[in-house]
């Protein structure tokens, strides 16, 4: 199955390029390291490291993880796959591993058993844009309703603490009320008493009043009396002589 069929996922290799060569009866134990393009016939155990571009041929096998330039897969790898640009599995290609590469080509005809991830900038993909877009916009949302949760409970608590004010305001008022009821009531009680003591003496207010007014026009009257009898004791006096 051919994942992409555009011309430019196809890699190609120049033949002068490639500096190493291993024949198809050779057989490598170890890690193969080159600066360069390698062309692999043969059997490779213990994995590829290569600059450039490694080329499996259909009677080649490498058993170990490949890294990369470019791969070109016509034989058998037993491994993971990383490589930077361009990955091909060609019709009698077989890899049994994880491919971790930015662009990738499988014919129909090819085995390819394990993962793939395309490590591509999801800055530069039109999905990736779009993606990211809808993420951002996911997470604003949700610290918007976070925000509208976290207001909730302070406009509760607010609401609580203004009823708890008017609640201690009015029992507050309420008990300064008590608190001037008894005064008043002290206050009425002494004048009944002083009004209930004068009942028991027989004399009303109005009484007093005049019993005083009284006494005081008798002292007036004695005042005037005496003075009287004073100017008529002195006048005989002045006779006799």
């Amino acid at each position: 199955m051919n994942f992409f069929t555009r011309d430019d996922n196809k890699v190609r290799v120049n033949q002068n390029s490639i500096s190493t060569f291993i024949g198809a009866d050779t057989k490598i134990e170890g890690t193969l390291i080159t600066q360069s393009s390698v062309r692999i016939d043969g059997t490779v155990v213990g994995g590829v490291c290569a600059e450039g571009t490694v080329v499996l041929s259909q009677s080649g096998q490498i058993d170990g993880n490949v890294i990369a330039a470019n791969i070109i897969v016509a034989g058998i790898v037993d491994g993971n796959l990383t490589i930077k640009d361009k990955t091909n599995i060609e019709p009698t290609g077989e890899v049994y591993g994880d491919i971790t590469t930015a662009k990738i080509l499988i014919d129909e005809q090819s085995v390819f058993q394990g993962k793939c991830n395309m490590n591509i900038d999801r800055s530069k993909s039109k999905k990736g844009s779009r993606l990211r877009l809808r993420e951002a916009t996911a997470s604003e949302s949700a610290g918007t309703e976070k925000s509208g949760d976290t207001a909730k409970p302070e406009a509760a608590e607010k609401g609580e603490m203004t009823e708890k004010k008017a609640t201690q305001k009015k029992s507050g008022t309420a008990q300064k009320n008590s608190e001037e009821k008894p005064e008043k009531e002290v206050k009425q009680t002494k004048e009944l008493t002083l009004e209930k003591d004068d009942s028991q003496n027989g004399v009303s207010k109005t009484e007093k009043v005049k019993e005083t007014a009284k006494t005081e026009k008798d002292k007036e009257s004695a005042k005037i009396t005496k003075s009287a009898k004073k100017t008529s004791g002195d006048k005989p006096e002045s006779e006799e002589e």
